[in-house]
């Protein structure tokens, strides 16, 4: 890796193994590779300001990493059966590696973090014709990602209900509603963080879910969340929430429903619905 010339480096690890021993070696490694080149690095890793963090541990100037992720819905068929709502050829999904589903607008983002970056790897990813990658404000993008992810642990207490049910959960459904206010509020996330905190309620938020979830049909969406976030994410997760905790109570703030959330989804025997 080191001496090689490369035009773009995409780190693809989960944020919670891209700060444990080998991630934080990793990007040392990376930094090495791309310091005094002209190399850039979409960090495709999602986690709580990681970026700053990256470019500490890497040592390469800002202007060369930005943040990007993969909005496309991927799983792999040998390892999750999901079930459709529309007809489709089981047998070929089976034999498939990887099933997909690209419906929304972008089936990548990067943000704005670095311009420079962010508009020469949309033009290229756009110039496939296939597939979309947006370029968004950095502060639209992170508030965007890291208030969402109190919703998953919430789903996983009340068994991954449809979306579309989502908002009959009473309390459970308050609670994470709750958290993903103090996450928007966290200063990190600015005035438009503290717009969304003010703007989100619970009637809100749930019917922009369950308008996602029709939005991808076929793919049976909660299904897709339950793997991706209760199997194969889920130290990501309670990671990226426990930082999320930690900030905001360096702020002075109580965290009250971030805290009960994460101590229920560490207790799940103590909770009911």
């Amino acid at each position: 890796m080191i001496g090689a010339n490369y035009d773009y480096l995409l780190v693809a690890l989960d944020g919670a193994t891209l700060r444990n021993e080998i991630g934080y070696t990793l990007a040392k490694t990376i930094g090495e590779a791309a310091r005094q080149t002209n190399a850039k690095v979409i960090l495709g890793s999602i986690f709580v300001d990681l970026r700053t963090w990256f470019l500490e541990v890497a040592g390469i100037p800002g202007e060369q990493v930005t943040n990007g992720h993969l909005d496309i819905h991927v799983y792999p068929p040998k390892r999750l059966t999901l079930s459709s709502q529309a007809p489709l050829d089981p047998e070929l999904i089976v034999k498939a590696d990887f099933a997909y589903s690209d419906k929304l607008e972008e089936g990548f983002s990067v943000d704005d973090s670095s311009p420079a970056v962010a508009t020469e790897f949309a033009e290229i990813y756009n110039a496939c014709g296939v597939s979309h990658c947006t370029v968004k404000p950095a502060a639209e993008y992170a508030v965007g990602i890291n208030p969402m992810l109190p919703i998953f642990p919430a789903c996983e207490l009340l068994d991954w209900p449809k979306f579309k049910d989502i908002g009959s959960k009473g309390e459970a459904w308050s609670l994470a509603v709750a958290a993903v206010k103090e996450i928007q509020g966290l200063s990190i996330h600015g005035e438009l963080g503290q717009k969304a905190s003010t703007e989100t309620t619970e009637a809100g938020l749930a019917a922009a879910l369950a308008a996602w979830e029709e939005h991808m049909i076929p793919l049976d969406l909660q299904e897709f969340n339950r793997f991706h976030h209760a199997v194969k994410l889920q130290s990501q997760g309670r990671e990226h929430l426990r930082v999320c905790l930690s900030y905001g109570e360096a702020e002075g703030k109580p965290m009250s429903a971030l805290k009960e959330l994460l101590r229920r989804v560490d207790h799940p025997k103590t909770i009911t619905a």
